[in-house]
């Protein structure tokens, strides 16, 4: 749920940078995508980073260097498990490339931090630090838009969030079904359960 959550921030956040550039027009006004970033990023990374540290704790302090190397090779294996196909791993990277392209074109083109709105009337208000120190300023519907994309363009940065919370969640997903077949495979054959991220066997 989470991966498909993240890749679909990624995907819409990119789709709008992109199209605010040749036109300055875009398909979901900053605000808009804001909430959709917030209501997605602030529970599925609350939950990311807690499975992660689950998966692989804080180094302890005072290790003797025997257990350092085993929590080492232990940890190691895990990250091996959660993205053993290079396929995936290359998949991510060109993603990730292109989410970097998207955030530093967004910048190039020229983008802007602030918020917006329309009251009755209607008057078309901008909020940010580049017009009149943040301050509430009426402009005219062609700077309205002009300034959404900016905005937008800006946003560029929630497709690296997006795709490090998709990334990370199908990284644990494939954990889970690795770590399952090998306990499985395991007590079938009546060998060693697998290895938990301190290097010892789970019983």
């Amino acid at each position: 749920m989470a991966a498909v959550a993240g890749a679909a921030l990624l995907v819409l956040s990119l789709v709008d940078s992109l199209a605010s550039w040749p036109s300055n027009r875009v398909l979901v006004v900053h605000d808009d995508l804001s909430r959709i970033a917030g209501a997605v990023l602030v529970p599925c990374w609350i939950w990311l980073l807690v499975s992660l540290f689950l998966v692989v704790r804080p180094r302890a302090a005072r290790r003797d260097t025997q257990e350092e190397a085993a929590r080492r090779a232990a940890e190691m294996r895990i990250w091996r498990a959660m993205f053993p196909d290079r396929r995936l791993r290359l998949g991510l990277g060109v993603i990730g490339i292109l989410c970097l392209g998207v955030v530093i074109g967004g910048f190039v083109v020229g983008g802007a931090k602030g918020s917006s709105r329309i009251l009755p009337g209607p008057s078309y208000q901008i909020s940010t630090a580049d017009l009149n120190d943040d301050a509430w300023t009426p402009v005219a519907p062609q700077q309205y838009t002009l300034w959404q994309a900016r905005f937008i363009r800006e946003d560029g940065l929630f497709t690296v969030f997006g795709l490090a919370l998709a990334g990370g969640s199908l990284g644990l997903l494939q954990l889970h079904h690795t770590t399952r077949r090998q306990t499985t495979s395991s007590r079938m054959t009546g060998g060693p359960d697998p290895i938990n991220r301190d290097g010892d066997h789970v019983r």
